[in-house]
């Protein structure tokens, strides 16, 4: 009796903690990201948000759309006239803003009638002609003015039903004051918490304008006005806010971020956006979520550390239609629902998601000691096996195998096999298309509760001063800039190997050369040769004759004649036109415009004699330098490294390959040295791009 009342006090608070937790698509935080084209992935490019969603525990919805700005968000649309016949789907609008404000989803009332937009079609641009496609056909003759398209609110956020909402909005907004910008802010500040969500602030990337040397006719400095309105809404709401414009324009003077087309960012200018949103995601605990799900599409059924080719399912991007092509004439219901592969899964509702190669399924299920039992369901609309990676065995232990709703456990004594840095991984396989309508665990056991952060308040990225490096005192890399130099090489800076070069600022060449219109592109002369020691994003300056000030020409591309192709369209060609060709690191955050540069086994080296016990840290500036290989889609991938050895000996620290992109970003490494010595700096590539790095600092770090 004695030992039966042990064994029932034992196994009482087990039985006490036991609980349930489900996971999957829906129990996701919901990510809503919207605002204006630059949110899109235009020009062929990924959205951030997509990006985001592969990385990030959370389900990502994007629901931006170009030309539009805050009001189109809170105020219906009208103006211009509109016509429709009874029994078709198509409304003609003369003069309408239609081409930049709704969204398939959308109500427009034509009269006393209202009707769903299935999609939007751009007829011709500059004569905003433009029509809408119905979800059903008229159901009587419209032709006037009397219409309007309703606010964008409803469909693009509060139908979401969003945990936090995103929104990146200023360029579009330059024609409203201060004070109309921020009380539209203020309105959807107030709005989104209504929700029950929490609100995230972004600025845009800026304009290829020609004060940088492009060809987009504006400027930024209402844009600029756009940014420090919303670093004060952020205050005033307590919001986070992610200063992208300012950022871009400290590290971005070549403007590589924005694609050729003036405005929008490639998915390499979209760097800063996932940097940034990181760091507010940190802030909001969204990062620390253990219980999410990730898809993939696999090339063939391998272990899940193995597969180079795992592609990410989607999320519908703005713009794309149903088979994932940019259209933005055929972005309609259909496209959104179909490409929004995390929503198939996310229900049984007879709406699969359809692959013709295997589904990976990360499930991320927090600590295995916790559990007891995971209980797997999946519902297919056609027959499929599922299997779960065996981490012991490193192959896949079969599961289940049917079609409709398919059910397994996975016991106690397997979860340490199954379970691989606190995730399984799931595979829905067969001989034929996988159709995959619901895909979820149940976690039984003692599973730790999570909830996301709901109110960060006031948070600014970067932090005011972050991103400027400044020579100080308390620097301990002597030229930390590398402005200094002597007969070609910096001061205090060795190169090591035959492919390390240094990028000094200032003009290379000056003489008279000839602007000449090539298409939609300049182009620039230099009969003497003067442009010889030109390279892609250095900058012409011109005596044009279009001010009193030369012109700026951002070099894009060198001839094997020596012709500079240019970023920007002179407006009319002219020879005998006296220039000055300017280099530099285009890094506005370091001073002297200097920096140095490697590629395949050379690095660069830097002492720091005789430095004493104690803990460091090591900032510098770093970005690929590769203009042939910037496209709208793709970057250079992890190209860039930087270690660090004590007194010649091994590695005393290392960053590791550096996810780098074609701007600058500043970086950080933390290390401990435990004995006087000195200290090597070695800025290094991790492969055949070319890698640049400046504004390098060392300071010890007060416990």
């Amino acid at each position: 009796m004695k030992t039966l009342l042990i064994f029932a006090l034992v196994m009482l608070p087990s039985v006490l903690l036991a609980a349930s937790l489900k996971v999957d698509v829906r129990s996701m935080p919901r990510v809503v990201f919207t605002g204006d084209s630059q949110t899109c992935g235009r020009v062929g490019a990924w959205d951030y948000a997509q990006m985001l969603s592969w990385e990030q525990p959370v389900h990502v919805i994007n629901t931006a759309v170009g030309g539009t700005n805050t009001t189109h968000l809170l105020n219906e649309q009208t103006g211009g006239t509109a016509e429709a016949k009874a029994g078709e789907y198509e409304v003609r609008g003369q003069k309408v803003g239609w081409g930049a404000g709704p969204y398939p989803g959308q109500t427009i009332r034509l009269g006393a009638q209202s009707y769903t937009i299935d999609r939007i079609e751009v007829r011709n641009y500059r004569a905003r002609e433009v029509s809408v496609w119905l979800t059903e056909p008229a159901r009587e003759d419209f032709s006037g003015t009397d219409h309007a398209v309703e606010p964008g609110w409803r469909v693009r956020i509060a139908e979401r039903r969003p945990d936090f909402a995103c929104f990146m909005y200023s360029v579009n907004d330059t024609g409203h004051t201060s004070e109309q910008f921020t009380a539209n802010i203020r309105e959807l500040v107030e709005g989104t918490r209504a929700l029950g969500a929490e609100p995230v602030l972004l600025s845009g990337i800026p304009l290829m304008v020609a004060e940088l040397g492009g060809s987009h006719p504006g400027d930024n400095v209402k844009v600029d006005v756009r940014a420090d309105d919303l670093l004060a809404c952020s205050v005033q709401f307590g919001v986070p806010y992610a200063d992208i414009f300012h950022s871009l324009m400290l590290l971005d003077e070549p403007c590589t971020a924005t694609w050729v087309d003036t405005v929008h960012p490639t998915s390499d200018g979209s760097t800063l956006m996932l940097v940034a949103l990181r760091r507010i995601f940190d802030r909001l605990d969204l990062a620390d979520n253990p219980y999410f799900v990730r898809g993939y599409r696999a090339g063939e059924l391998c272990a899940p550390d193995e597969q180079d080719a795992l592609t990410p399912i989607s999320t519908s991007q703005p713009d794309y239609n149903i088979a994932g092509q940019l259209d933005d004439d055929h972005f309609d219901l259909a496209s959104i629902h179909a490409r929004d592969e995390y929503e198939l899964i996310a229900e049984a509702d007879g709406d699969a998601l359809v692959s013709d190669r295997p589904l990976l399924l990360r499930f991320g299920v927090g600590h295995p000691s916790r559990l007891q039992s995971i209980d797997v369901k999946l519902v297919t609309t056609a027959p499929a096996t599922a299997s779960a990676f065996d981490w012991r065995t490193r192959e896949w232990r079969k599961l289940t195998r049917g079609q409709g709703e398919l059910s397994a456990t996975v016991a106690a004594e397997d979860l340490r096999a199954l379970i691989h840095r606190r995730c399984l991984w799931l595979a829905v396989h067969g001989a034929e298309s996988i159709e995959l309508d619901y895909a979820g665990l149940t976690l039984e056991g003692d599973p730790k509760p999570w909830a996301p952060r709901r109110a960060a308040g006031a948070m600014l990225w970067p932090e005011p001063g972050a991103l400027i490096w400044t020579e100080d005192a308390g620097n301990l890399v002597a030229n930390g800039n590398v402005a200094a130099a002597d007969e070609g090489v910096p001061t205090g800076w060795q190169i090591l190997g035959d492919d390390a070069t240094y990028i000094r600022g200032g003009v290379l060449a000056e003489g008279l050369g000839e602007l000449k219109v090539e298409g939609r592109w300049g182009a620039f002369t230099c009969p003497t040769g003067d442009l010889a020691l030109a390279r892609p994003l250095d900058v012409l300056e011109v005596m044009d004759g279009s001010e009193e000030e030369p012109g700026r020409y951002l070099i894009r591309s060198i001839t094997e004649d020596g012709t500079a192709l240019l970023r920007r369209r002179p407006a009319e060609p002219a020879a005998g036109l006296r220039f000055e060709l300017l280099r530099s690191s285009g890094c506005l955050a370091v001073p002297g415009g200097c920096a140095i540069g490697c590629r395949g086994e050379s690095y660069w080296q830097s002492a720091v004699r005789g430095l004493q016990p104690g803990e460091y840290r090591l900032g510098f500036y770093f970005r690929a330098y590769d203009p042939p290989a910037m496209k709208a889609k793709g970057g250079p991938g992890r190209a860039a490294r930087v270690d660090v050895a004590l007194n010649a000996a091994d590695t005393l620290a290392s960053t590791g390959p550096l996810v780098t992109a074609y701007h600058w970003q500043r970086a950080w490494l933390k290390f401990t040295v435990l004995e006087a010595g000195d200290l090597l700096l070695q800025p290094r590539a991790e492969g055949d791009t070319t890698v640049e790095f400046t504004g390098f600092s060392l300071q010890r770090r007060e416990r």
